[in-house]
């Protein structure tokens, strides 16, 4: 045993070899478990405050269009603890179940089920809610009034539906502007610099040639018709990129009609022309009948082309100075300058007979799809663009009332 001071023995340092050879990994393997175990508890946090949604859950709405005795097997393989979700995921989950109970006649249940989700819109920001999976809220509290002849709350439901569905496709169409405006900032950059290098080309040029003066002219003339061209192409360009991007913001994608926002623009404009110069103007309102339907039987894509159809048929019957246009969903609305109400209604009453005339077996869709009309005259309210497309409203939903498939002029005896 070393016990004199001096040099320790060589025992004694192969004892502290053995000592932090066995204790330091396990020190180090403490650490590494005490890290992941951080690691695991913070991802534990961040999923209960993610907004992002399982694809099995989003496959729901697919499967609600298309089979909903499917979507029933689904739902009983889904686990029920809405704990096991973030709130969007438990929010579209109580949607589905909405949806398929609304189908099932079960109404006081759907109401049930919707105000559960309702009180999980707190944990969830704005611009999740405005997206169209998750305004289908706002559809279904429509239906499900609807059903309950509670027309009043469900045109409510309908309304806040088009003004946040309004509200995503202009942030949309926002980004995209902003995205394009990007893209050009960068082009045009780009021939900027292509430009100055072309001016530093320029001034070698000049100090090279410095002895033939007429050279240097000729080059110099040369690069300015160049840079002239240059600067044409960039004006033409961004000329036509912002054409393309007004045309965007006025236009429903899916039709290529004008949008909500495009038309009130116009009916407000056409509105104060009409009181100027004291004429005419009347509106029509259509809804096409039964077309949650045709989106439950046939599915979304063959839905969108009978609305891409009603469009193309309702240009067709147009005059070449009205304006029509889709307002949201399977609505559509037409502004009518310099047409009284009888004039309004013989067009509406054509694009009716079109429209249930046509031919829709090439979709699959063998029995006749209809719509229902409202007229309105800019004489029978105050003259507000707004009242007067109301009033239309108004009257397509007595003609939705009546049975249906027919055209129903307004009166001022309906309550506005």
């Amino acid at each position: 045993m070393w016990l004199i001071p001096g040099k320790p023995p060589r025992s004694f340092f192969c004892l502290v070899a053995l000592f932090i050879g066995c204790f330091i990994p396990v020190l180090a393997q403490e650490k590494i478990k005490g890290a992941e175990q951080s690691r695991k508890v913070s991802s534990i946090v961040k999923d209960k405050q993610n907004t992002s949604v399982n694809a099995k859950i989003l496959a729901l709405f697919e499967l609600a269009q298309t089979s909903p005795q499917a979507l029933e097997a689904q739902l009983e393989k889904l686990n029920d603890n809405l704990a096991l979700y973030n709130s969007a995921e438990s929010y579209l989950l109580l949607l589905v179940k909405a949806k398929l109970l609304l189908a099932s006649g079960k109404i006081d249940s759907a109401f049930s089920v919707l105000e559960s989700a309702k009180k999980l819109t707190t944990d969830l920001p704005e611009h999740v809610l405005n997206q169209p999976k998750f305004l289908q809220y706002h559809l279904l509290m429509a239906d499900s009034y609807a059903v309950k002849k509670q027309f009043d709350l469900a045109f409510a439901e309908k309304k806040e539906y088009l003004k946040r569905y309004e509200a995503y496709s202009d942030k949309k169409n926002a980004d995209t502007v902003s995205m394009l405006n990007k893209k050009y900032e960068t082009d045009r950059k780009l021939k900027e610099n292509e430009l100055i290098n072309n001016q530093n080309i320029l001034k070698q040029f000049q100090i090279r040639d410095a002895e033939n003066q007429k050279n240097a002219q000729q080059k110099n003339f040369i690069l300015l018709i160049v840079t002239t061209l240059v600067f044409f192409v960039l004006s033409l360009r961004q000329f036509k990129v912002r054409r393309v991007l007004q045309k965007m913001a006025q236009t429903d994608s899916l039709t290529k009609l004008l949008n909500r926002k495009a038309l009130f623009a116009q009916g407000q404009l056409q509105t104060s022309k009409a009181v100027e110069e004291q004429s005419e103007f009347s509106a029509i309102v259509l809804d096409i009948d039964f077309f949650k339907r045709i989106n439950d039987d046939y599915s979304h894509d063959i839905a969108d082309k009978v609305l891409q159809q009603v469009a193309k048929l309702g240009n067709e019957t147009m005059r070449s100075r009205d304006i029509f246009a889709r307002i949201g969903g399977e609505e559509f609305a037409a502004i009518l300058p310099e047409a009284n109400l009888d004039e309004a209604k013989a067009i509406a009453e054509r694009l009716r007979e079109k429209i249930f005339e046509y031919n829709f077996s090439h979709l699959g869709i063998e029995c006749p799809v209809s719509a229902s009309f409202g007229v309105a005259s800019l004489h029978q309210v105050i003259p507000q663009f707004e009242l007067l497309l109301h009033a239309a409203d108004k009257a397509m939903s007595v003609a939705k009332k009546k049975g249906c498939n027919q055209v129903v002029s307004f009166s001022p005896h309906q309550q506005m």
